[in-house]
């Protein structure tokens, strides 16, 4: 009796074992066979394991499929987009009556508003099919942010906002500097989008021995109770939303911070005795 339950008790330790390596994403496939009560079971489990490893291989070849056809669609959609933004262009130098300005000046941001979308379409197939690959560098917080914030200062300075950035050059964390750069583009362009003329957008970051955190805020509208928990959903467009949104830039920042094992998250905040609501979103990079 001691050496059979001894016997079981192994064959079950090796079909845990086996059990915990499947969680882990290892389908491998036991060669040994044996003939014994756990047979069934074991028949069953590797049955198991051969389909959801052909599901997983199935679901990786599609997602690579979808990304090669969006890459195709947007490659073939942007000639006829450079060819009108050229033609935009010289109607542009050309002289034209203050409505007909009107109706380019339109056409050109719809043409822009396209190739947003193309591009970040683009972007976010390649982060789900895992093809996107992104580099683990030593990141300087403070240079990323300048580097992040260029194209908007034109924006900012139309609005005449005042940006406050946090000056700590010694605060790095590891990661991609390209794509880091665009997650804090895409949250600080809502920021600015969404303060109205003469507000304040500060940028502040600290490193705890756990994790750098980033934390963008502003002293606009804020944000919509309802809205908060589909932000970073794609395509959702909350109550305060542009006319003009696509509902895709802060899906795109959140699908590149968790791509390097970190998060994003947006909440409201009352500041004083005069209950001033301030929005902000915080970066979090483990």
């Amino acid at each position: 009796m001691i050496w059979l339950n001894h016997i079981k008790r192994k064959r079950i330790d090796n079909l845990a074992e086996y059990l915990c390596a499947i969680n882990e994403g290892n389908y491998r496939i036991k060669p040994e066979k044996k003939e014994d009560e756990f047979s069934i079971l074991e028949d069953e489990l590797y049955k198991t394991v051969v389909m959801l490893r052909e599901k997983r291989e199935k679901e990786r070849k599609e997602k690579e499929n979808l990304t090669n056809y969006l890459a195709d669609i947007s490659h073939q959609m942007k000639t006829p987009l450079t060819s009108m933004s050229l033609m935009i262009e010289l109607l542009e130098d050309s002289t034209i009556n203050k409505e007909d300005a009107l109706y380019i000046e339109r056409i050109s941001a719809q043409i822009y508003r396209l190739n947003h979308l193309v591009s970040s379409l683009l972007i976010l197939s390649k982060l789900d099919a895992g093809v996107l690959t992104l580099e683990r560098k030593c990141i300087n917080v403070y240079e990323l942010i300048c580097t992040a914030i260029e194209p908007l200062i034109i924006m900012i300075e139309r609005k005449e906002q005042q940006l406050f950035i946090e000056e700590n050059s010694d605060i790095v964390f590891t990661g991609d500097f390209h794509w880091n750069s665009e997650v804090i583009l895409n949250v600080v362009k809502n920021c600015v989008e969404h303060t109205p003329c003469g507000g304040e957008i500060s940028i502040m970051y600290e490193k705890n021995p756990i994790y750098t955190q980033i934390t963008i805020e502003d002293n606009g509208e804020g944000f919509d109770k309802k809205d908060i928990p589909h932000l970073f959903t794609r395509f959702y467009k909350g109550k305060n939303s542009a006319k003009d949104s696509v509902g895709i830039g802060l899906a795109l920042a959140q699908s590149i911070v968790k791509k390097q094992n970190g998060e994003i998250r947006a909440e409201n905040k009352k500041m004083g005795e005069l209950d001033l609501q301030l929005s902000f979103i915080q970066i979090n990079y483990k």
